[in-house]
């Protein structure tokens, strides 16, 4: 039989298990510090609490200024609706500490029946007995008993600007009954959706559900759906119960948020994809002005209702603050949301809302790493050094260490640009130690692994970056583009096949197709593609060089001559010319462009010792001695 402890005083609750803070059953916003600061206080109601002792409780083996101590205790009196001046709740003791002045009656809660039932709808069955103890501020205490109605499922709800998120924990008090339980192991975070015609409340909606997801990451014990996969959710209608089976997750966050004056106010619900039932609903407002402050409190509460025994590492993440400058934040919301567009347009807005924010708050972490995002994001950003990426994820680093973004950033470049193998296998295994749901970094140590020969390891690793976001076409086009580095030509022909299916003109699709084919030497069908992926975006020619190829491959040669001097004119990628005198089998001009792709440390050469369109190349000794200069081979 369990027992659970609950703090009552006036119409508030504290409650210690569930780290929540209701009045009138209603939880309120406050981050886990507040939490514990109000706990502490509360847990010694009617004696002095001394400064030093308070922040020992609250941030145990850490230097904090006392100045930090009494910017939580404030926020806990805003909470409370007291203020410095009345101090009806918590009573400053001038010199000596602080003190929570009211009664507090202490609830022990003896339950042994608290499930959630898979029904048609959701019935909660509780039966409990409670003592309650009164003790009053001179520490005498009164016994009476009573019967009280406890919910079986407590939803951890905060806002966060312009949002707010639930989450729900299902609990079975005896191991007999836990299997009737029903388990969240994973979610999504919709883009919360606007009520009225703000314009900017879109880039909210998805900047707000971006922050929530990259902090929910951290949780290990449940995975979330990364911000690719929830983003064409912006507009339109949405079926909640729909979208969660189709990205494959057990439950939906759905909020809806509403501007009334300087505040926003929000209808949460965790929606079952299993039947769309509402598992959980709740309405708040908050200030407009304190996102910032908030940010930490939504993510905290959300893992600790669904995920149980949080590490100490794991808390310590959630609690992190990224800035306390609001103007700063909702730069890099905005900046988030151009981001996630991965258009050429997007890309430069996000650029300039992430230095924005930066110029605002020059210690903003997740700023820079968004930064190191756009510089690496296929050379979207003209005329940026290679370098700029490698410079924002180290300044990201160096302001938090604890940044999965920022590693995976510098990780592909430690990889892609640098060919220090060793060294980007650290960065992406820190980047996943510490964000096991970020799809992004398994899907780019998928091509790390595969650089260096490790393909079965590598077709493990992207399959992993699928289940995460099986919805993304990149990620699943990727994943043939993996099996085609393994020669399993098949196979590869076979998810491109997929991936189209869901969008016929997903060019990246048509590309790669387009390269099996030319392996198996169905050139009319590689051509077919490869001028298909050509047609579908003029502005990118990348899939030219391997047009070139296909035709030297088939006897082409003036054609593949032709393509080699329009690549020489609009480009500056020499690896695409090597590739086409690949074709050709002219190996002396083949390593001759080689060399200069090589000088340039151009990305895409990473992939020379698997890359099947260089085989004719592998007997010849400049071919072994351009790996070891890459350091591919000993």
């Amino acid at each position: 039989m369990s027992k659970r402890r609950y703090y009552n005083f006036d119409s508030f609750r504290v409650d210690p298990t569930e780290r929540v803070l209701l009045r009138d059953g209603k939880p309120l916003s406050l981050s886990p510090k507040v939490f514990d600061t109000l706990l502490a206080l509360v847990e010694r109601s009617g004696h002095i609490v001394p400064k030093d002792e308070l922040v020992e409780i609250v941030w145990p083996d850490v230097f904090v200024e006392e100045n930090n101590l009494t910017q939580y205790v404030a926020t806990a009196r805003r909470a409370l609706g007291d203020n410095r001046q009345a101090q009806r709740y918590i009573e400053t003791v001038p010199k000596r500490g602080y003190r929570f002045a009211p009664s507090v009656r202490v609830v022990t809660e003896e339950s042994d029946s608290v499930i959630v039932e898979e029904q048609e709808s959701l019935h909660i069955v509780v039966k409990d007995k409670i003592e309650e103890q009164e003790v009053t501020a001179n520490g005498h205490t009164a016994l009476r008993s009573n019967r009280w109605l406890a919910p079986a499922v407590l939803a951890g709800a905060v806002l966060l600007s312009v949002t707010a998120i639930v989450a729900i924990r299902f609990r079975a008090s005896t191991e007999a009954r836990q299997s009737a339980a029903v388990p969240i192991k994973s979610i999504a975070v919709l883009p919360f959706k606007p009520l009225g015609a703000n314009g900017d409340d879109e880039y909210l909606g998805l900047g707000i559900a971006d922050a929530l997801i990259t902090r929910l990451g951290y949780v290990r014990q449940i995975g979330i759906r990364p911000t690719s996969a929830i983003q064409k959710y912006v507009t339109g209608d949405r079926n909640a119960g729909a979208i969660g089976r189709e990205l494959n997750v057990d439950a939906v966050l759905d909020c809806r948020m509403q501007r009334s004056g300087d505040r926003i106010r929000v209808t949460a619900q965790l929606v079952s994809a299993k039947d769309g039932a509402a598992l959980w609903t709740a309405s708040f407002d908050e200030k407009d002005s304190e996102s910032f402050v908030l940010e930490d409190s939504i993510s905290s509460q959300v893992a600790q209702a669904i995920a149980s025994n949080l590490s100490i590492d794991e808390k310590n993440l959630l609690a992190k603050l990224g800035t306390r400058n609001n103007q700063a934040y909702q730069s890099y919301l905005k900046g988030r949301y151009f981001w996630s567009k991965r258009t050429s347009e997007g890309m430069l807005k996000a650029v300039d809302y992430f230095q924005q924010a930066t110029r605002l708050d020059p210690n903003y972490a997740q700023a820079y790493a968004g930064l190191a995002d756009c510089y690496l994001a296929g050379g979207a950003i003209p005329g940026t050094p290679a370098d700029s990426a490698k410079s924002a994820a180290l300044k990201a680093l160096e302001l938090d260490d604890t940044l999965a973004e920022a590693h995976t950033s510098l990780a592909y470049y430690e990889g892609a640009v640098e060919w220090n193998w060793s060294g980007a296998e650290a960065e992406f295994g820190r980047a996943i130690a510490l964000n096991p749901s970020y799809s992004t970094a398994h899907h780019w140590h998928a091509y790390n692994l595969a650089a260096i020969g490790r393909l079965d390891e590598a077709i493990a690793e992207i399959r992993r970056a699928q289940e995460l976001d099986p919805l993304s076409l990149i990620i699943s086009t990727d994943a043939g583009h993996v099996l085609y580095l393994s020669r399993r030509f098949d196979e590869a022909i076979g998810q491109y096949r997929k991936v189209l299916e869901m969008d016929s003109s997903f060019r990246v699709a048509h590309w790669r197709l387009g390269e099996c084919y030319a392996q198996k030497r169905m050139y009319p069908e590689a051509i077919a593609e490869l001028q298909q992926a050509i047609s579908l975006d003029t502005n990118d020619r990348s899939p030219e060089a391997w047009l070139g190829y296909t035709r030297a491959a088939a006897g082409q040669r003036d054609q593949a001559l032709e393509v080699i001097a329009h690549i020489k004119m609009i480009s500056k990628a020499p690896l695409g010319v090597a590739m086409v005198y690949a074709g050709l089998e002219d190996k002396d001009q083949a390593f001759n462009w080689l060399q200069r792709a090589f000088q340039q440390r151009e990305a895409d050469l990473a992939l020379v010792q698997v890359d099947p369109i260089f085989d004719s190349l592998h007997a010849d000794p400049r071919y072994l001695d351009l790996l070891r200069r890459m350091k591919l081979v000993a």
